[in-house]
This record gives C-alpha cells, structure tokens and sequence, in this order.
C-alpha cells in the first residue's frame, strides 16, 4: 500500500536514512538526516554521513521524492537485501520506508534530494552521490 507522506507543522522529531539494501564488496556510503531533537540519537561513523535539517527541508525532500514517483510504504522495511537504495523516513509516531532503485535508477533520484537541501547540509548526500558517479562511470 502506498501512502502519500504529510509533513504536518507540528511535527518536531524525525529522521531520513537513506542506505545500499543488499550485497556489499564495497563500502557504501549512507546518509541521515535528522531534527535537531534528533541529533543525539545519531552519530557520524565510517561511511555515514549525518546533518541536522529543518522542517522546510523535509517538505522539499518529500516533493523531490513524489517528483520521482518514489512509492513510500507505511511502516519499517521488511525486505532486505534487495540490491537497492531505501529510504526511510521516521516523522514523529509514523515510519514510510522507500525503493530508489539501484545504483543508475537512484543517481538522479538522490542528485534531486541532495539539491533539496540547504547547501550547509549536503555532504551526506555529496559523499553517497561521489561514490555512485565513480560506480556508474566505471
């Protein structure tokens, strides 16, 4: 069942994780992207990128995904390692999670969620998008 994401005003904790779902022989960059009540329940490590957005940002990375006709699921994603980029979106009390398809599907799809945020707010997204354009160079 697919579900339209609303970004309601009220909304003040979320979280957006975008990761490689499947077969790995290469590290994969992963991007999160959190409120600011959220930014302690996520760290940066190897690989994975995190920056604090704003609820104007949310909207605009919603309207970037429904551009692209990402169907977003109600709840947590079920299926794993179906050789894809997922996004998961968790907005207060609900959770929506996302196919971007892989590795060529996504490259555009990413480069538009990547433009919907605000410049100081990039890397994780500019570290995934380096990775893929050397992968679908190659």
């Amino acid at each position: 069942m697919t579900e339209a994401v609303h970004v309601d005003d009220r909304i003040t904790g979320f979280s957006v994780d975008i990761r490689w779902d499947g077969p790995q022989d290469k590290p994969y960059y992963r991007a999160t992207l959190v409120s600011e009540s959220r930014r302690g329940s996520v760290s940066e490590e190897p690989f994975r990128g995190v920056a604090v957005i704003g609820l104007e940002e949310l909207r605009r990375l919603v309207t970037a995904l429904e551009r692209h006709d990402v169907s977003m699921t109600p709840g947590n994603r079920e299926e794993e390692g179906m050789g894809e980029y997922v996004i998961e979106l968790s907005l207060e009390d609900s959770a929506f999670s996302g196919s971007l398809g892989d590795e060529r599907r996504s490259l555009p799809i990413l480069a538009d969620l990547r433009d919907a945020l605000d410049e100081g707010h990039r890397q994780p997204l500019d570290n995934l998008l380096g990775r893929l354009e050397g992968w679908t160079d190659a």
